[in-house]
């Protein structure tokens, strides 16, 4: 479901809460949350699970709705305020930012029975919420949703030997002897991409990530791949089989589970969402994947500079047809961009879809974080001011997301002092020569010494983890002033420092980089990035 299915009429949102706050009154709730998030817990969700954004109107990737008997409220990050602010008018929902206003837990403070999907939130963060609120997994919302898409279930492919640099057999090992699997011992993962990293498969059930939807139970021996039906054809399959792993219907985890022998099922509480320790008992673990699949192998790398080389030409291609946009009889407009992007990309070998919805932002609309372009407010490209665009790829083994803001003619003294400011703090930190092991906190303050030192700074990160052909943001790795990811040889991350001056423009420029080994002194390892 695409952001034209959110187009409604503010009534119809009022409707909906209406008919939620009936619901809630039938069963004794008082209040509901309702987050952007589906059983895997992943950044980028199907339509079936656009549950937030059908109770709302709010369209943002981050976000979460909370809904009284005489309140409604939606907690989003400073990516997302302007966004937030126009969607939700006239919806009676009041926007809450995250980091400035109340937590929606203090909000709930004192409330009586609080209903959510425990398919929505991690174990972890159930737990953490259940001591402070009266949570019950009461919220399905399956017959208030009457007309729900149905969950995808696409083909899944095995991905080249060649890409992967490391056999999944061998992966499957790996994750075995750290998490000390012994006989009638299983490990659950639910996390896509760990699943699609850890087995060496993809797939095509979300709509910007190349990932199967699956859960993967692993034994010491043997392993059990849960995935939709149709989805594994019987190459797949084959090559399951020849992993040890059985195939079993998606909809069967909650039986399987609950046929284990008792205190023989593990699972880590970050990743694995609460409805499976309703179902049964789980023991904490830790799940070593996130670390491995975080540093890039040689082939991993190499894929990655490819896809960066082919995102080069497209680039080239576009600003060569960006200068001569006013030589047609159509001026070319902020939709124009994203679909000249895709259609430049999907010329390129290897390609495989977008990471994400490219932001195409004129003047103002700049400073919308993550602007994206609808009809009402489709703009015409301008022959002066900045156009912002952020536009990310998936290719065979690499994931690329890159941003560059350019100017449309005649530039303010205020543009051109922020372009070269946020330019200056790109360089700090694509240049910054640092100690293995320096946390993401650390890097984040060396790139925004440029802005800090003229009074300036911007809400978001200055960077994220990249996938390998998986998600286009990528955990643990952050360059961020809350991020404790210490950088090794092998992380990616996106170096996107910023500036936006609401009402007016926006300025960010964006490259991806990757740890490397600088130099071994007497004070040891030093890393630095390159591109």
């Amino acid at each position: 479901m695409g952001r034209k299915d959110w187009k409604m009429g503010k009534n119809t949102i009022l409707q909906r809460l209406e008919r939620l706050r009936r619901w809630m009154g039938e069963r004794g709730v008082s209040a509901c949350v309702v987050p952007q998030a589906d059983p895997h817990l992943g950044e980028y969700v199907d339509a079936h699970w656009q549950i937030r954004a059908w109770f709302s109107g709010f369209t943002g990737s981050a976000g979460t709705l909370v809904v009284t008997r005489s309140r409604a409220a939606l907690w989003t990050d400073s990516r997302y305020f302007l966004q937030a602010e126009k969607q939700l008018q006239g919806s009676s929902i009041v926007l809450m930012r995250e980091g400035i206003d109340t937590s929606w837990q203090d909000w709930l403070a004192g409330h009586g029975k609080v209903a959510a999907d425990a398919r929505l939130f991690s174990c972890a963060r159930w737990r953490e919420l259940k001591r402070k609120l009266p949570l019950y997994d009461e919220a399905s919302f399956e017959e208030l949703w009457e007309d729900r898409p149905a969950q995808t279930c696409a083909p899944a492919f095995v991905l080249a030997p060649a890409l992967c640099g490391e056999e999944a057999s061998a992966k499957l090992q790996r994750l075995r002897d750290a998490v000390n699997l012994k006989a009638e011992k299983y490990l659950l993962l639910s996390s896509l991409d760990a699943i699609g990293w850890l087995l060496n498969i993809r797939g095509n059930d979300l709509k910007y990530s190349p990932l199967l939807r699956c859960y993967l139970l692993v034994g010491a021996s043997d392993g059990v791949l849960f995935a939709g039906k149709g989805a594994l054809d019987e190459r797949v399959s084959d090559y399951l089989a020849s992993l040890g792993l059985d195939v079993c219907d998606y909809e069967r985890l909650r039986e399987r589970l609950q046929s284990l022998l008792p205190d023989s099922l593990s699972a880590d509480f970050a990743e694995t969402p609460a409805a499976v320790a309703e179902w049964t008992v789980v023991t904490q673990v830790t799940d070593p994947v996130p670390q491995w699949k975080a540093r890039k192998n040689p082939a991993e790398q190499a894929a990655l500079r490819e896809a960066m080389l082919q995102d080069g030409v497209m680039w080239v291609r576009f600003l060569r047809r960006f200068s001569e946009r006013n030589r047609g009889e159509r001026p070319m407009r902020e939709s124009d961009v994203s679909a000249l992007l895709t259609r430049l990309k999907s010329e390129r070998p290897g390609y495989r879809g977008e990471s994400f919805e490219t932001i195409a932002a004129a003047g103002d609309h700049g400073a919308v974080v993550h602007y994206a372009v609808t009809p009402e407010t489709d703009r015409v490209i301008g022959d002066s001011g900045l156009l912002l665009i952020d536009t990310g790829t998936q290719y065979d083994g690499a994931t690329t997301d890159m941003t560059r803001t350019l100017a449309c003619g005649a530039l303010t003294d205020t543009e051109r002092r922020d372009c070269t400011l946020v330019m200056k703090a790109h360089i700090a930190l694509a240049t910054a020569v640092f100690p293995q092991g320096m946390t993401g906190a650390a890097l984040d303050g060396i790139a925004r010494r440029p802005l800090w030192d003229a009074g300036l700074d911007y809400g978001h990160g200055t960077g994220h983890g990249v996938g390998a052909m998986l998600h286009v943001h990528e955990d643990p790795v952050r360059v961020s002033w809350r991020s404790q990811c210490r950088f090794m040889p092998g992380m990616v991350t996106s170096d996107e420092p910023g500036l936006y001056r609401e009402g007016r423009h926006g300025v960010r420029l964006e490259n991806m980089l990757v740890a490397d080994v600088d130099r071994e002194t007497e004070f040891g390892c030093f890393l630095q990035f390159n591109v």
